[in-house]
């Protein structure tokens, strides 16, 4: 008797068990979450949307920068005021290519002074206003490796002891940097009263400070 019982006590755990394994293989089959693994509860960070300027705000950009002055957009890279010590300092001729030397005595290129004007056009953008604008052309050329430049930088002009404000516009040529055995054409203007007739043009060497005066009338 005591033996039916164990064998129908077997037989009942081997049943129990049996459902129990099956129901899990179900839930497996059909993609039921796994209960022993963790899930991952954070919370995913939105993105900003990024914002698109419109064309109000773009149109107003755009009118900001055309009505500001060039002369207050100009920043670091403009001439100081600074008068030059001249004595002892070369006079060159205009219309004749002067030769500029480096530290060690050699060629480095050539610079000419080929015309002076006045002229009556002025730059929308620039708001100076100026009584007069004084328009030189000048040519340099590089005789060395390295790439030469002569800018507005480069030069001052000096009227009764007082460096003439650059007048910086878009009609005028800008200079442009060279390699050996190049040459540049370019433009530089100042800002002078009405009744200046004369003044004196100052080049100085970015390599040397070596320095020509160019004696100007206009």
């Amino acid at each position: 008797m005591k033996h039916k019982h164990i064998i129908l006590i077997l037989t009942l755990l081997g049943l129990v068990s049996f459902t129990m394994y099956g129901c899990s293989s179900k839930d497996k089959e059909n993609g039921s979450p796994d209960t022993t693994e963790q899930t991952d509860n954070s919370e995913e960070v939105p993105k900003e949307e990024e914002t698109v300027p419109t064309d109000e705000e773009n149109q107003e950009y755009l009118n900001e920068i055309q009505q500001t002055p060039l002369n207050e957009i100009q920043g670091e890279g403009t001439t100081d005021l600074e008068v030059p010590d001249l004595a002892g300092t070369e006079t060159a001729p205009l219309n004749k290519d002067c030769v500029i030397t480096g530290a060690d005595g050699a060629e480095i290129g050539t610079i000419k002074i080929s015309a002076v004007s006045v002229t009556d056009e002025r730059d929308e953008n620039n708001q100076s206003n100026p009584e007069k604008v004084v328009v030189i052309d000048y040519t340099y050329t590089n005789s060395t490796s390295e790439v030469l430049l002569l800018d507005d930088m480069s030069f001052k002009l000096i009227i009764n002891d007082t460096v003439c404000t650059p007048y910086y516009a878009g009609f005028l040529q800008g200079a442009e940097a060279i390699e050996e055995g190049g040459s540049c054409s370019a433009q530089l203007a100042y800002e002078v009263a009405a009744d200046a007739e004369e003044g004196t043009l100052v080049f100085t060497s970015s390599v040397t400070d070596e320095e020509l005066s160019f004696e100007l009338d206009f």
